[in-house]
């Protein structure tokens, strides 16, 4: 998937890191604008949790529930539901966090700036 994607580049860019020079901008610019994708799930991510609720009353869904939570590392339906919403939060923050740890002088300042400000837009235009 994407994130997996993305996660792969980051790993690679960091194992060549050179703090005076390696560049992480290019990375988000290409895959800021997938983040437009979460619209849909966001549009209906209030749908799910209404759903959710009412099949919750039910016992054969609680129980069935209960039998794949294992598999999701001990996270119910509700905390699942929510991670997709939280991802764009996340990633504005971590691209605030780089760029207030970021000097003036590197080259990818700008870069991050940037990428910093086209996250901030999607993420208005999707929740919008």
């Amino acid at each position: 998937n994407l994130s997996d994607i993305f996660l792969q580049d980051l790993t690679k860019r960091r194992d060549n890191w050179d703090s005076d020079s390696s560049q992480l901008s290019d990375l988000f610019g290409t895959f800021t604008p997938y983040l437009r994708m979460y619209q849909g799930y966001i549009n209906m991510h209030e749908k799910s949790v209404s759903l959710m609720r009412t099949l919750n009353r039910q016992k054969k869904w609680q129980e069935y529930c209960a039998s794949v939570q294992s598999c999701t590392h001990q996270h119910d339906l509700a905390s699942l539901l929510i991670m997709p919403i939280q991802r764009l939060p996340r990633y504005k923050l971590l691209l605030s966090e780089i760029l207030k740890n970021t000097s003036d002088e590197h080259p990818d300042r700008e870069g991050l700036a940037a990428s910093l400000q086209k996250v901030e837009q999607v993420s208005l235009q999707i929740t919008a």
